[in-house]
């Protein structure tokens, strides 16, 4: 496992990496996320299976954990919560009456910031890790909270700590979410959508918008400096043993940023999938609507479902739960899917009788048609179409 980049087009640098959208004269570029795996990383086993995990603010890190632990079954451990929940306690068995709460907390840290240490946390995380035992775990030990991130006994220069801490449990390396300060401005920037953009006003009395935006942007640069401050020391202790992954989020497309996550855990580390998901599955009744499906323009693995099952008359329920198998099967090879179900027991007819009462259906104004799940295309128009019309253009081919 040499040190070396992956993208996530690395399995075909032709196949689904451009789009052209003819219809709405758009082209569409699959983002490159690029995967920097370290000389000294090691293949997660039984006897490293900690990985450390880091991203600062816009990096996608709450939603790469989640899916990690969905999908390869990973533990996770967060050092704040562990904090909150026994930061307490220890205050209290040194006669402190008792706080509650993140403002109290942050009080007591104020006048005893002794409390909380380094090596007191790490104890503490041995202590949960040993709750999931042959289990992976990630840890992620940099704090979202400020007043947690300013004690200098906790956040300082970490190698002989952390070198007590693996000994008893070493670690296969750290995951690092990379974004710049620059790129996770411009990519707040991106994310508003012009429909919800107003045109500046001359108005005077308009300006508190524009000086509340300053602001906004003022306290995110803060809080990425104060990030970067706080975790250095500890990407500087994997460094020194070339023990980081780095991966690229300056996409800003999460699920990007998650096939590139995934593709490094399948191949680089033989992870299987414990399941599907973040998963598009659109579903045809005929065979005339499943061959009229561009799938050029949407690349989706076509399954034939009574190809699947023995009995393709059998209950409904019988029949998905074979569809399911077969999906989370197919995990790390697709995560789109065009399913014919039709010679099977579910049928438009059997699909009515579910929603025989009227339905209140709410749609979101971005979303509706296939390519904004696909592809994540949001309409980029100040014109807003009726929920009439979105409606009849659900999942729309």
């Amino acid at each position: 496992m040499g040190c070396g980049t992956s993208t996530a087009n690395d399995k075909d640098e032709n196949e689904g990496s451009k789009f052209d959208f003819s219809r709405r004269n758009t082209i569409v570029e699959k983002p490159n996320v690029e995967v920097e795996i370290g000389k000294g990383v090691k293949k997660i086993d039984p006897e490293r299976r900690i990985v450390f995990i880091f991203g600062g603010p816009g990096s996608a890190k709450g939603c790469i954990v989640n899916d990690l632990k969905a999908m390869f079954g990973f533990a996770f451990i967060s050092a704040e919560d562990l904090i909150l929940q026994k930061l307490p306690r220890k205050a209290a068995g040194h006669g402190v009456e008792a706080v509650s709460g993140t403002h109290g907390l942050a009080d007591l840290l104020k006048d005893n910031p002794e409390y909380l240490t380094l090596d007191w946390v790490l104890e503490i995380l041995l202590e949960e890790i040993q709750k999931f035992p042959n289990q992976p775990i990630l840890v992620d030990l940099i704090p979202n909270l400020k007043f947690m991130m300013k004690v200098d006994g906790f956040i300082k220069k970490c190698d002989k700590e952390m070198e007590e801490f693996e000994r008893k449990f070493p670690c296969a390396f750290a995951l690092n979410l990379t974004l710049s300060k620059e790129t996770l401005l411009k990519n707040i920037k991106n994310s508003h959508s012009p429909a919800c953009s107003k045109p500046p006003s001359k108005d005077p009395r308009d300006a508190s918008s524009d000086q509340g935006d300053e602001m906004d942007t003022s306290r995110t640069k803060r809080r990425f400096a104060l990030y970067e401050q706080s975790v250095k020391d500890f990407l500087h202790y994997f460094s020194l043993e070339d023990r980081i992954v780095r991966v690229d989020t300056s996409a800003a497309q999460v699920q990007a940023i998650w096939e590139a996550m995934m593709d490094f855990f399948a191949a680089e580390m033989d992870f299987s999938a414990n399941r599907v998901i973040n998963t598009v599955v659109l579903f045809t009744f005929d065979q005339e609507t499943f061959q009229s499906i561009d799938t050029n323009r949407y690349p989706m693995k076509e399954v034939l479902l009574q190809e699947l099952i023995k009995q393709p008359q059998a209950p409904a329920e019988d029949v998905l739960s074979v569809l399911a198998k077969h999906l989370d099967e197919s995990a790390l090879q697709t995560r789109s899917f065009l399913v014919d179900v039709s010679g099977t027991s579910i049928d438009e007819e059997h699909i009515s009788e579910q929603f025989t009462k009227p339905q209140i259906l709410f749609v979101d104004v971005n979303i509706g048609q296939l390519d904004y799940f696909m592809h994540g295309l949001r309409r980029k128009t100040d014109r807003k179409k009726s929920i009439f019309r979105k409606k009849a253009q659900i999942y729309k081919q």
